[in-house]
């Protein structure tokens, strides 16, 4: 599949095969109790995620084409340019007269790639105003006010000092575009370049590829359902502490496809839809977890007993649903196990012919319980009060030599998503207890939190520079930034461009080190920043 276009008959077979086994089937032909396209949605939205073979065929494609345009020197790429794009770049190359299946192969996988390029904003220089992929979910660029050709490019709405100018944007995008623009990283090697927009790193991956590709034909089905209102219940179920089982019988039951008397009559299994153990002439699922007479007992002796009487005339989804906002998440749990064991007893005096446990919610919590030990002997837990985490940092910091009177430099960031601000703080010290000088500075945009905590840190660095500081000690409480500053890490993203930028200015500085400090210690240069937010120049 990484080189070839499967035909979608094989790839049709291996789904049918997929399915008969999840649903049972072991000789004899089960039911399938939902369709394919119904599981293979994704889990936050009502399906269980089931890949679909011709959308990862794609991604594994696509991602072997972005090989082939990025690693030039490569032998393959050599060898399919000489053949197909002597004149051109890969991105731009024609399918040909008598083209290999490969080729064919190739330029599917490439059809998925180029819709998910976006341009990398650096200097601008190289991107024109009319791209169709350099503003975040935006189609087409939209110009209120004409601009002059030689302007047109995305250079044009950059300040000299590497930021967005926001008079210039308001002047010529509308307010819905400026926003979207404001929250794209700009790049300080004023490099330009495309790159994999749906990936943090700028490189693409199968995972995000297929996702794109599932995405893009669930955007052109034209009968498509929505299942977003739903979408907080699902992540609420998919991360609870609880066994699989449970969450595959939530699942099921919340679909109706527990087989219940009438799901089966309906399938023409059985000849009548009555449910024999309380007489009623239909069993659905709701009624085997509400309305049973058995049911409604365990319902009011356990501690949902008043829940149980509010919303035990609805369905049995909505059930679940009004549990999700009326219950506690503690109770939550035991209250999904109850449902579970509900319906596993149904089945024990209808198939085995024994009774039921008197005390269920007891049973339930016993098993809950067995279930988290056995988890947690897989675990290595280590509780940390924020008191001792702290003391263990300021002992780490003595044993590297941070001393009273170290000249030590605090750095913070805050974002203002909704103004599309970026307030930058940092305070030079002797040592934690006395501060020399200090600045902030209020910065337009507002793209992540990750990508500012680094702007701070450049700036500080800048400013230490025109300030003639040399600190020994440089502190941050972002530790994802310190991790990859202090490492070798480099990608295609923005990002990647900052901490470069970020390293070379340390050479600056050649006694200088870089450490991660929690927020509790860094409040001082917090502060500052969240003030910058506040103000309409720099301080």
């Amino acid at each position: 599949m990484s080189c070839f276009k499967v035909p979608k008959s094989i790839c049709l077979k291996i789904q049918s095969a997929i399915a008969k086994f999840w649903w049972g089937s072991q000789g004899t032909n089960k039911v399938h109790w939902k369709n394919w396209f119904a599981i293979s949605v994704s889990k936050f939205f009502g399906g269980l995620g089931f890949g679909t073979l011709s959308f990862h065929n794609q991604a594994l494609l696509a991602k072997q084409a972005w090989r082939v345009w990025t690693n030039t020197d490569s032998l393959i790429h050599s060898i399919l340019k000489a053949r197909y794009f002597k004149h051109t770049d890969f991105l731009n190359a024609y399918v040909g007269h008598n083209s290999s299946f490969t080729w064919r192969s190739l330029l599917w996988g490439r059809q998925l790639l180029k819709k998910g390029l976006v341009w990398k904003v650096g200097a601008g220089t190289n991107i024109s105003l009319s791209a169709p992929n350099w503003i975040p979910n935006v189609l087409s660029p939209t110009l209120i006010h004409p601009i002059d050709p030689s302007q047109a490019f995305v250079s044009f709405f950059i300040n000299h000092d590497n930021t967005w100018n926001v008079p210039k944007l308001q002047h010529f995008f509308p307010s819905y575009q400026v926003d979207h623009i404001l929250q794209i990283p700009l790049d300080p090697t004023l490099y330009d370049s495309l790159i994999w927009g749906f990936h943090p790193s700028g490189i693409i991956t199968v995972k995000s590829a297929y996702h794109l590709a599932s995405t893009l034909a669930s955007i052109d089905a034209p009968s498509s359902s929505n299942p977003n209102p739903f979408q907080p219940w699902w992540k609420k179920l998919w991360s609870l502490p609880i066994p699989p089982k449970l969450k595959h019988f939530t699942w099921k039951a919340f679909h109706h496809i527990l087989p219940c008397a009438l799901n089966l009559y309906h399938k023409k299994i059985i000849p009548h839809s009555s449910y024999p153990v309380c007489g009623n002439n239909i069993e659905s699922v709701t009624h085997a977890i509400l309305g049973c007479p058995r049911a409604k007992n365990i319902w009011k002796s356990s501690r949902f007993k008043q829940f149980y009487h509010a919303y035990n005339r609805t369905d049995i989804a909505d059930f679940y649903l009004q549990a999700l906002h009326h219950i506690s998440t503690q109770d939550f749990l035991i209250f999904i196990a109850i449902i579970w064991h509900l319906w596993n007893t149904r089945n024990s005096i209808l198939f085995q012919k024994s009774g039921f446990i008197n005390n269920v919610e007891e049973f339930v919590i016993h098993y809950l319980q067995d279930y988290n030990e056995a988890q947690q002997s897989y675990r290595v837990i280590q509780p940390n009060s924020v008191a001792s985490s702290i003391s263990q940092h300021l002992q780490r910091l003595q044993s590297i030599g941070f001393q009273e009177d170290s000249p030590a430099l605090f750095v913070d960031a805050a974002l203002d998503k909704q103004n599309a601000l970026t307030g930058t703080g940092f305070i030079f010290k002797s040592g934690w207890q006395h501060p020399i000088v200090s600045h902030h500075r209020q910065m337009p945009g507002a793209s992540s939190p990750l990508f500012a905590e680094g702007q701070a840190l450049l700036q500080s660095l800048l400013w230490c520079l025109d300030s003639q500081l040399r600190p020994k000690f440089i502190f941050s409480d972002c530790l994802l930034l310190v991790s990859k500053v202090n490492s070798d890490w480099h990608d295609r993203s923005a990002l990647s461009g900052l901490v470069s930028r970020i390293r070379w200015l340390f050479s600056n500085f050649p006694e200088a080190s870089l450490h991660f400090l929690p927020r509790q210690l860094n409040m001082d240069a917090h502060g500052l920043a969240k003030e910058a937010l506040r103000l309409r120049e720099d301080v």
